[in-house]
Formats: structure tokens, sequence, C-alpha cells
């Protein structure tokens, strides 16, 4: 799992929409970055973390923290799971897991390489201030946030 401290890999993936997104490019609009990786789109565990995410939404936009899903589930897939539950933010596209791998969110499930359940918030310079494994708490996020 990537640190706390360390710089976090600039990446480009395509959203839900199949439109480019570069976390460089967010981060130079002075925006913190926060990723919420789930394993599947619209299953019962990770829907609940994302709709988590959406009813906290306007307190980390008023933060200026950017929020992205993250998984390797497909556009349509997305488009169709971010719709369904009113999602603000983008979900994104790692079809072959290789952010999710550089970020260090996968596991093996019966010698199967599976996305792990995680967050990352990266602040306006590309360094990781915020790390968890399984459900992340958004509270704790919006506090160390403001402090």
């Amino acid at each position: 799992m990537i640190e706390v401290g360390q710089m976090a890999p600039m990446f480009k993936l395509n959203n839900q929409n199949g439109d480019l997104i570069s976390l460089k490019e967010v981060l130079d609009s002075g925006k913190k970055v926060m990723l919420v990786i789930y394993p599947k789109d619209d299953t019962p565990g990770c829907t609940a973390q994302m709709c988590r995410v959406r009813d906290d939404y306007s307190e980390f936009e008023k933060l200026d923290v950017k929020i992205f899903g993250l998984n390797h589930d497909d556009a349509e897939s997305h488009k169709q799971f971010r719709d369904k539950y009113d999602f603000q933010f983008d979900i994104l596209i790692d079809e072959d897991r290789k952010v999710i791998k550089e970020l260090g969110s996968t596991k093996l499930f019966f010698k199967t390489e599976i996305t792990q359940r995680s967050s990352v918030l990266i602040d306006t310079n590309g360094k990781v201030i915020y790390v968890h494994k399984g459900q992340q708490d958004n509270k704790e996020i919006l506090n160390l946030l403001k402090s």
C-alpha cells in the first residue's frame, strides 16, 4: 500500500463518459484529490461505501477536494452505477488495475488478485496525506482536511 508522505503516481484514466482525466491537471488546478477505490460496481458493500461519499460530497467540495471513484469495471458499468445512485463525482476506469496496483490496493483472494477497498487522499503537490484500507471514515478525513 502506498504510504503517507509518498508521491502519488501521476496517471491519466478515462471516466465513465470516456473523458481523459489527468491527476496532474486536477492537482495543478488547486484541488486535492480523494481516490475511493472499490472492488465492483453496484454491489452491496461498494454501493454503501460510495453512497456515504455521495452524502458527504458537499463537505469535501467546500475543502477543495475532487473525488474520484476508481476500479476496473468498464465505462458502461460505471455510468449505470453513477446514474443509479446520483453520484456527483466521476468514476475512473483502470481495466488492467495498473494504477490500483501502484497504490497498493490489490490483494489475493483464493490465488486471484482482486481490488481492495481503500481510500487515498492526495494534496495539491501530489503527496499522499491519508491512506486507509477498508471502508473509509469520511468524518476522519474531513477532520484531517480542516486541521
